[in-house]
């Protein structure tokens, strides 16, 4: 029999292709323990791995563990911001419908639903400009409406949009996204390269940066070149793209809109009668008051004077006229009726005309017919209640709507701008430019 000597066992190592006898592991320390982690099988569970798993796999970009969103919640996401509403309002609609609630995690989707949302708006968008063009007959230069609005009243709102609308097709063909909101504080005011936050000034000159911006980028976007500007004239877009020369020598024309030219009537007599207050006249009373400029009374004279201008629009002689008729119709007494320039028939805003169609003074056509003259004393006896039937009605109208226009008044009061640079020359105010 042979002889044994030198008993070495030999023993591999895990993790290693070399081999060294026990006796050797023994003398350098490097004996592996009999239950180490290394030298042990083990069956696992599938699923039970799997979820643990799930939990610790993060996205390389933005660090968020990827999980599965299901349909129904990207769906319950979506229908909740198409009607401008979030997760309150999905747990409420989810309760009174008798379903379960909405997830915890319910913004997951919203990215998704952005980034889909974004794709089909430039799409939108660019066959909107392709419209223009082909409604211009290839001519880039369009004219283009210029508007913004925030997500919140009183211009101190961290999030904006301005809009351009085609007036030849009266489609959106560009608009401009903008946000204050920045959440670098929580990461130690470390400003990152995504941040949400793309604008960095007041709320008011969002308009401005936004409109500027659509400019800039027309050519390369649309291949259009947006030479005629349509503004409510509340902000200084339109001064600010006119002094940037987008297209260099090519001119930006400024179109004006019947509706923001009428409200312009109504801010200019409010700065009036804010600038008189507490001032006595020639006639020693003061501009405002009861049987004065009131409120009401500007709201009438701005609407008159938008009428006298859109029911005249190509002819000025008649729409000069127009507008002088709300200065004789409103300085007219019952003794001195001044109504000649006042327009005829049954929408007529003058009280006066329309009376004599359906008020008391038609009485006077039974009398013609039965060839008497009515006289003097009959006339103006008709005429005085007609009067009174119409102060009558319109008192009625001003009760009722007294309480929603003091209202509306606090509100518009309230509007303002803390982070404006210059108080005295605001980025925004209605009318203003």
């Amino acid at each position: 029999m042979p002889r044994f000597c030198n008993n070495t066992f030999k023993r591999r190592k895990f993790g290693s292709s070399n081999y060294s006898s026990a006796s050797e592991d023994l003398k350098n320390g490097q004996e592996q323990p009999a239950n180490s982690s290394e030298n042990f099988c083990e069956i696992i569970d599938i699923p039970l791995f799997s979820s643990v798993l799930k939990q610790h796999v993060l996205c390389v970009k933005c660090k968020n563990k990827i999980q599965k969103v299901y349909e129904v919640n990207t769906r319950l996401a979506y229908a909740m911001r198409s009607v401008g509403k979030g997760e309150a309002a999905a747990k409420v609609f989810c309760g009174v419908m008798n379903l379960p609630p909405p997830p915890k995690r319910f913004y997951e989707s919203l990215h998704a639903l952005n980034n889909a949302t974004e794709k089909v708006a430039k799409v939108s968008m660019a066959l909107a400009a392709a419209e223009t063009l082909s409604f211009n007959n290839g001519n880039p230069n369009v004219p283009v409406a210029i508007d913004g609005t925030w997500q919140k009243r009183g211009h101190t709102s961290l999030n904006g949009v301005v809009t351009a609308v085609s007036v030849d097709t009266g489609k959106v063909i560009d608009a401009e996204i903008l946000s204050r909101k920045c959440s670098c504080h929580f990461n130690g005011n470390l400003h990152s390269d995504e941040c949400s936050a793309n604008y960095f000034g007041n709320s008011g000159g969002m308009e401005v940066e936004g409109a500027l911006r659509i400019f800039n980028r027309s050519e390369v976007l649309h291949n259009l070149r947006y030479t005629q500007y349509l503004g409510d004239g509340d902000s200084k877009a339109y001064k600010a793209v006119l002094e940037s020369k987008p297209y260099k020598d090519v001119n930006i024309e400024k179109l004006e809109c019947v509706g923001h030219v009428e409200k312009r009537m109504g801010t200019r007599l409010r700065a009036l009668k804010l600038k008189l207050k507490g001032k006595k006249l020639e006639d020693k009373k003061s501009l405002g008051g009861r049987n004065r400029l009131t409120d009401a009374e500007i709201d009438k004279l701005q609407r008159y004077y938008g009428l006298a201008i859109r029911n005249n629009s190509g002819n000025l002689s008649a729409m000069k006229q127009a507008i002088w008729a709300i200065f004789f119709h409103k300085i007219s007494t019952d003794l001195n009726p001044q109504h000649g320039l006042c327009p005829l028939g049954d929408d007529s805003w003058c009280g006066y005309n329309r009376s004599k169609l359906k008020g008391l003074i038609t009485k006077l056509k039974v009398l013609d017919l039965l060839n008497i003259q009515p006289g003097f004393y009959t006339c103006r006896a008709l005429q005085e209640a007609d009067h009174a039937r119409i102060r009558k009605a319109e008192k009625a109208i001003s009760r009722r709507t007294k309480e929603a226009r003091i209202k509306n008044r606090q509100l518009k009061c309230r509007q303002e701008d803390d982070l404006a640079d210059d108080p005295s020359n605001p980025s925004y105010g209605s009318g203003m430019y």
